[in-house]
């Protein structure tokens, strides 16, 4: 067996709002070729554009548009995370759609916000699906289940071992601002951020007995970082008892390989790596994480001031909306790190 991880992340450029990071996890048997699990998972999914009754994927650019709203980007990214919230909930018995904003947190993110003490989060929990048409997103979350308890070949009659799983991380601006300065620049933030992720959803595989058995082999995906081409350094760092070796470093990609625990972990770090099944699905969730709280952000400020645009947070708007809040922000007792991304 062989477990494959994507990785992407939202709002790297906005001076507004969160820096969104997920890591989707794929378990597969050997003969799959993970490269092309779009043909593989067929039954399931198919790319963004194709207008047929299965899961669309693709990079969330694509899948979304402000103008359009959050409708076809819901469909495809609570289909997956609904059900696997429900099959790995510890037991506890939730409905496909009758969950929260809160809920789906506690699910995706590797470790509780901090951030809820913002204004803007405090009373914000709508219900899902937010804006998705609710039966069309059931019947697409009853596909996705089916596909889930479906036993992987070798494991012969077993349906309990998870085969899917996704973490997320959102990095709100004083956070944000923090790591830059402790890494230096906010492409090596987004590297360590995404590597931790990486990392820590292996784990959620690994440190399962019975998968531990039988995964000999881990291939991490990554959409390049701020259009770097190096990562060495930074992998050393995370596997400072293994010796990663350089594969390729150029501009299509950069490929690092190492041995861990008897295993081979490979890490690619791919230019537009969107084409990638399990990079796609990382780029969705991080945006619609992203778009959820902007959404939360928005609110806030279009309520109290008057004449208010909504803000994407990107900088020249980010300066406009900026100007026009200012001074509420002075009123709420805000430092500026809590809310501007310097970077």
């Amino acid at each position: 067996m062989k477990l494959v991880i994507g990785t992407d992340e939202a709002g790297y450029g906005p001076n507004l709002g969160p820096l969104t990071i997920t890591a989707t996890g794929w378990m597969l048997e050997d003969h799959v070729d993970h490269e092309n699990l779009y043909s593989h998972f067929s039954s399931v999914f198919c790319r963004a554009g194709e207008k047929e009754d299965r899961i669309q994927v693709g990079d969330s650019k694509t899948m979304f548009r402000p103008s359009g709203g959050l409708g076809s980007l819901e469909h495809s990214v609570l289909a997956l995370c609904l059900p696997g919230y429900q099959c790995h909930a510890a037991g506890v018995p939730v409905q496909l759609i009758d969950s929260s904003w809160s809920e789906l947190l506690d699910y995706l993110l590797v470790q509780p916000r901090s951030d809820f003490v913002l204004p803007w989060y405090k009373k914000f929990n709508p219900g899902l699906p937010v804006e998705a048409n609710v039966e069309d997103l059931g019947r697409k979350t009853l596909q996705v289940k089916k596909w889930l308890e479906e036993p992987i070949a070798e494991y012969g009659a077993t349906k309990q071992l998870p085969h899917f799983r996704q973490i997320s991380d959102v990095i709100e601006p004083a956070e944000f601002n923090k790591g830059c300065e402790q890494h230096g620049n906010k492409a090596s933030l987004l590297s360590a951020k995404t590597l931790q992720l990486a990392v820590n959803l292996s784990k959620l595989f690994l440190e399962n007995s019975t998968l531990a058995e039988r995964v000999s082999d881990v291939f991490v995906i990554c959409d390049k970082h701020g259009g770097r081409n190096r990562y060495a350094g930074i992998l050393q760092s995370f596997f400072p008892d293994c010796w990663v070796e350089v594969v390729e470093e150029s501009g299509p990609y950069s490929q690092y390989r190492f041995d861990h625990h008897g295993r081979q972990f490979v890490f690619r770090f791919l230019a537009k790596g969107e084409s990638q099944l399990p990079v796609a699905y990382a780029s969705m969730i991080s945006k619609y994480l992203r778009e959820v709280s902007m959404k939360a952000f928005n609110s806030f400020w279009v309520a109290r001031v008057k004449g208010l645009q909504p803000t994407a947070g990107y900088p020249l708007d980010a300066r406009r909306f900026r100007t026009q809040v200012e001074g509420h922000i002075t009123k709420l007792g805000l430092e500026e790190s809590q809310w501007w991304r310097a970077r």
